[in-house]
């Protein structure tokens, strides 16, 4: 056999030591990989940009919480695993490290939030500025010709609003992807506060507040967007229509203060459940069409009936807490009540699982594996 060279042998030992130092950067390309493929849906959900740069955070350059915040806060919102927060006149972001990531003073005058999975729309209640964000990118900044009333982002990224209207009681617009309008719509005899698209934008109901017959009277107005046709026509006399959603199959849920309704295709009401003058004090929509209640006087029954209702509004569980619930949220299957400066934690079968504390609590949201929560001058958060 022939032997190898002193060269040869020296050639194969580099390499061999070429391929061993690649080894790590090889074995880490791999657990990258690993990690991205887990996390596909946060990652969809938020966008590849703002999971490296958080997750990098969270290594590198976690400040921790609580977290100082500027001014009062009047809103919290999630943005994925970051936080929302909402003052007077402006807004700021935190991460899951607690870095304030994004944030601007005086630039809304009382801004309210939506959220759609890794979109954030901010918009002035009774002014006339707009913003829409992804991640840490402004996408789109505009002002509306009339104090805006309300605001709804689509799945797809379509916003719909609606404003006060000169010779008319209000108007509602559609912008596309694109930000170009594709739909106006004038009302004569109804200020529009609610809206709600379907996941393709193809469908728009929008709901307001007018008079029929000298009573308080909600009307809903549903429209297909690509013909911009008015499709359904509903009025609800004597109740005010708190909020609305989509479900997958395109009927609609409403939320009245004295009811939820079932609207479905052809834009009919197919069922109803009252509250049977029940006052209600809290509600979180599900994506499935679940639907989580808090209902009842606190003061006369030292308690609250929280109630869910299935996408057929047929009441599937319910139980009685002795707390005056204002707010309800999910995490992972369970149900998170808050009453006051506290929160319960409910079992997907409505049984108690854990309780905890928000001392001096303004407002409250789940986000993540937390509840956060802000107090007059900080962000802070709870485990779940």
């Amino acid at each position: 056999m022939k032997r190898k060279s002193e060269f040869e042998v020296a050639k194969k030992k580099k390499e061999r030591e070429k391929r061993l130092k690649k080894l790590p950067l090889i074995i880490a390309c791999i657990c990258i990989a690993g990690t991205v493929y887990a996390m596909r849906y946060e990652i969809a959900g938020i966008g590849i940009g703002v999971f490296i740069e958080d997750s990098f955070a969270k290594m590198f350059d976690n400040n921790g919480y609580p977290c100082e915040t500027e001014g009062t806060v009047n809103m919290l919102q999630g943005v994925g695993k970051r936080a929302v927060l909402l003052s007077e006149s402006g807004f700021e972001v935190f991460n899951e490290a607690g870095n304030k990531v994004l944030g601007k003073k005086k630039f809304l005058s009382e801004p309210l939030a939506k959220v759609n999975g890794k979109k954030l729309l901010l918009f002035s209640q009774s002014g006339k500025e707009m913003a829409l964000y992804s991640g840490d990118v402004c996408l789109y900044e505009g002002k509306t010709a009339n104090p805006i009333y309300n605001a709804e982002l689509s799945d797809n990224g379509f916003i719909a609003y609606s404003t006060s209207e000169f010779g008319y009681q209000s108007s509602v617009r559609v912008l596309d992807k694109g930000f170009d309008e594709i739909f106006l719509w004038v009302s004569a005899e109804s200020i529009i506060t609610d809206l709600s698209m379907d996941e393709e934008a193809n469908n728009l109901i929008c709901f307001g507040v007018g008079f029929l017959d000298g009573e308080l009277c909600s009307y809903g107005y549903g429209f297909e967007l690509n013909t911009g046709e008015e499709k359904t026509k509903l009025r609800f006399p004597g109740e005010l229509v708190i909020d609305s959603f989509y479900l997958p199959d395109k009927r609609v849920m409403v939320l009245t203060d004295k009811s939820v309704k079932l609207i479905d295709k052809s834009g009919k009401i197919a069922s109803e459940f009252s509250f049977k003058h029940q006052k209600l004090n809290a509600y979180c929509f599900k994506e499935n069409g679940e639907l989580a209640l808090s209902l009842g006087e606190f003061s006369s029954r030292r308690g609250t009936d929280f109630v869910v209702l299935d996408s057929n509004l047929k009441n599937i569980k319910s139980t009685f807490i002795f707390e005056n619930v204002s707010f309800i949220d999910y995490h992972k299957g369970d149900y998170v009540a808050f009453a006051d400066d506290r929160f319960i934690v409910l079992d997907p079968a409505l049984a108690f699982k854990k309780k905890g504390h928000c001392p001096d609590a303004v407002c409250v949201k789940v986000i993540g594996d937390y509840v956060y929560y802000t107090t007059e001058n900080t962000l802070e958060r709870i485990k779940l």
